[in-house]
C-alpha cells in the first residue's frame, strides 16, 4: 500500500499541462498553466528548436518544482517570425544527402562564413559585391560578358609572366599622359605605321 501511494503520489507530481508564455526571461519563461496554479517558471527542453515566445500556447512538463518545455503548440496571433535554436549548445549541424533552402529573401548576419565545396554555381539576374576589400585566389581565372565596364580611381597590374591583349581593335586614351616604358621598345606593323602629333620628338 505504501508503494502504490508513493508511486501514485510521483505521478502526480509528473504531469503534461498546456499553458500560454507570459514572459521569456534570460534563462527561463513564465508559463502560465491552464489550471488553477499560478504562474511557473519554465526551461526550454533541448529538443525545442522553435524557440517560444511571449503569448504562444506550449506544452510543460512538470515535475515537482521543475517545468521544461517540450512542445510548441501554436504561435501567438502576430508572431510571423520564430527563431531556431538549440538552448545550451554551441554550434547547431544538419546533415543530409540534400538540402534545399526555399525563401523570397535570404538573409545571413554573421562575424564570419566559410563554405567550402567542390562546385559552386551561381544563377542570379544580378550579383552584387560590397567590400572594403576583396582578395581572391585561382589557379585560373576564366571571365566572358558581351561587356565588360571597370571604374576606379587607381588600377595597379602586376604580371611575372607574359600579358598578352588579343583584340580585334585596340584604343588606349589619357587625359594628360600615356608612357610606355621598357628596357626594350618594339612597334610592329604588318603594313602601315601611322604616328601623329602637332610635335614629334625622338632621341
Amino acid at each position: 500500500m505504501h508503494e502504490q501511494a508513493a508511486a501514485g503520489a510521483g505521478r502526480a507530481r509528473q504531469q503534461l499541462h498546456t499553458g500560454v508564455v507570459l514572459a521569456v526571461g534570460p534563462h527561463a519563461l513564465t508559463v502560465q498553466l491552464q489550471t488553477d496554479r499560478p504562474a511557473v517558471p519554465a526551461c526550454v527542453g533541448a529538443g525545442i528548436l522553435v524557440q517560444p515566445q511571449s503569448g504562444d500556447r506550449v506544452v510543460l512538463y512538470v515535475d515537482g518544482e521543475q517545468a521544461w518545455v517540450v512542445a510548441l503548440l501554436e504561435l501567438a496571433s502576430g508572431h510571423d517570425e520564430v527563431q531556431l535554436s538549440v538552448v545550451g549548445a554551441q554550434s547547431l549541424q544538419l546533415q543530409a544527402p540534400k538540402l534545399a533552402l526555399k525563401a523570397k529573401e535570404l538573409a545571413v548576419d554573421t562575424e564570419r562564413a566559410v563554405l567550402r565545396t567542390g562546385l559552386l554555381q551561381f544563377s542570379a539576374h544580378v550579383v552584387k559585391a560590397v567590400a572594403q576589400r576583396l582578395s581572391v585566389w585561382a589557379d585560373l581565372i576564366h571571365a566572358q560578358s558581351q561587356t565588360t565596364i571597370v571604374r576606379t580611381d587607381q588600377r595597379v597590374t602586376q604580371v611575372d609572366g607574359a600579358d598578352i591583349l588579343r583584340a580585334r581593335q585596340v584604343l588606349t586614351e589619357g587625359e594628360e599622359l600615356v608612357r610606355i616604358e621598357a628596357p626594350l621598345v618594339q612597334v610592329q606593323g604588318k603594313e602601315n605605321v601611322f604616328v601623329n602629333g602637332k610635335r614629334i620628338s625622338m632621341g
